[in-house]
């Protein structure tokens, strides 16, 4: 398996409730959400448009390797940890972090 650090980003906010996982389509982190996704808990994405993606990366930054992405309604993605500012880690059953 793979790690995959997540984060919120411009335009794909609270993707996942949070996830506005980045995660990235080469925006910045934001951190304006006030809720934090909860460890444990299964997530959806949400707030991505139909052409684009929540894309999950190797590591924190944009400048990370992306490991895959994920499509608005796509479900199953669990936070695995504690979310550090607006990175998480997560786990979508292929790739985990």
């Amino acid at each position: 398996m793979t790690s995959a650090l997540v984060s919120t980003v411009t335009g794909l906010a609270r993707a996942m409730q949070i996830l506005g996982l980045s995660l990235l389509a080469g925006a910045a982190p934001v951190s304006a959400q006030t809720a934090s996704p909860v460890p444990g808990e299964e997530h959806c994405v949400v707030n991505v448009a139909a052409d684009d993606v929540l894309n999950l990366r190797e590591g924190r930054g944009t400048s990370a390797r992306v490991l895959t992405g994920k499509r608005y309604g796509s479900c199953g993605i669990i936070v695995t940890d504690p979310c550090q500012g607006s990175w998480c880690r997560v786990d979508d059953g292929h790739y985990q972090g």
